[in-house]
């Protein structure tokens, strides 16, 4: 009886083990179906300024006729975990639980890599990512379209003050065009103007699944404000 008992629990581990690895490969095999993603091909990536939450839905916009896919708990730790770190610094358990995202739009694969468009807002932060998984749903590279941290003005020094930077961005195939403004402002007896940095940004997304990054050039614009 105890031989008998024995067999039955070898038996019933070995099921166990073999059911772990069948969920592994059925995840990889699943991929990222196109009923995930409510857009295709995005060339405006200015979504992230234009998009409605609405009763914890995400939708293109307040007429809620097209609604995005969240990521569940698994594309989460799997695309995001690693991303978010190297923006934000924060851990898998912090993106599981505190993150918000949406998949938004799957562009048309580049050599052998996917390009999605993700959705993501959490505290103080909220952008639009294109990243690049492998057939795994590795991330390769990312790049932050739109958005990103905004904890408020912050100071430079006793008399300046940034308003926060926003970045705006087209894609054109595997080619996107960005810019960021970043916005100072004078604390002092100088408050009578503000300026604005632009910078211009050219990418290029590689065969490699790589992101090629050529700035192309900045100017100031000063702005007086009238008394």
């Amino acid at each position: 009886m105890n031989m008998n008992k024995l067999i039955l629990f070898v038996l019933i581990i070995g099921l166990g083990f073999s059911c772990s690895v069948k969920t592994d490969k059925n995840f990889n095999e699943f991929g990222l179906p196109d009923s995930l993603f409510a857009l295709k091909n995005i060339e405006n990536a200015d979504l992230v300024y234009k998009v409605k939450y609405i009763d914890n839905k995400l939708f293109l916009d307040s007429l809620k006729k097209i609604e995005f896919v969240a990521l569940n708990t698994t594309y989460k730790l799997k695309i995001l975990a690693p991303i978010l770190k190297q923006e934000l610094g924060v851990d898998k358990d912090y993106v599981k639980s505190f993150m918000i995202s949406y998949f938004i739009s799957k562009q048309d694969k580049i050599g052998d890599y996917q390009p999605v468009i993700i959705w993501i807002s959490g505290d103080d932060y909220t952008s639009l990512i294109l990243t690049l998984v492998d057939s795994t749903l590795n991330p390769v590279s990312h790049l932050v379209l739109n958005g990103g941290l905004f904890a408020g003005p912050y100071e430079f020094n006793d008399s300046l003050t940034c308003w926060g930077e926003d970045k705006y961005s087209k894609i054109n195939k595997n080619r996107i065009e960005s810019y960021t403004l970043n916005t100072y402002v004078w604390t002092d007896s100088r408050n009578d103007s503000v300026f604005v940095d632009s910078i211009n940004y050219k990418y290029q997304i590689m065969e490699n699944g790589q992101i090629k990054t050529e700035k192309i050039d900045s100017i100031r614009i000063i702005k007086l404000i009238e008394n």
